[in-house]
């Protein structure tokens, strides 16, 4: 997989007080917001998205990591893991833009 175009993170989420309930998700490296997270059915699920979209760098790293130790077991012989480095390669291209 080719390295990711996405701003650096780490990523946050800082309160909006214009889109209340609701929140930004910004980058230290960059000026201006990466994404703004609005009330949908509940408190609740603002958050679990905020937290989601909030933890993207951290999360595509560590699967860019997995991935590389995946192939090496097959590389290895371990063939049982070529459907999850499938599975892995597919959320990679989607997060790349590629899919």
């Amino acid at each position: 997989m080719s390295k990711s175009e996405h701003t650096p993170g780490p990523w946050v989420a800082t309160s909006d007080n214009n889109t209340y309930p609701g929140y930004l998700i910004r980058s230290d490296s960059k000026p201006g917001y990466i994404a703004e997270i609005r009330a949908f059915t509940t408190q609740d699920e603002v958050d679990a998205n905020k937290s989601l979209i909030a933890a993207a760098p951290e999360l595509y790293e560590a699967l860019c990591k997995t991935r590389r130790t995946i192939q090496a077991l097959i590389d290895d012989g371990y063939m049982g893991y070529v459907d999850l480095r499938s599975s892995i390669d597919a959320a990679l291209a989607k997060a790349e833009g590629k899919a």
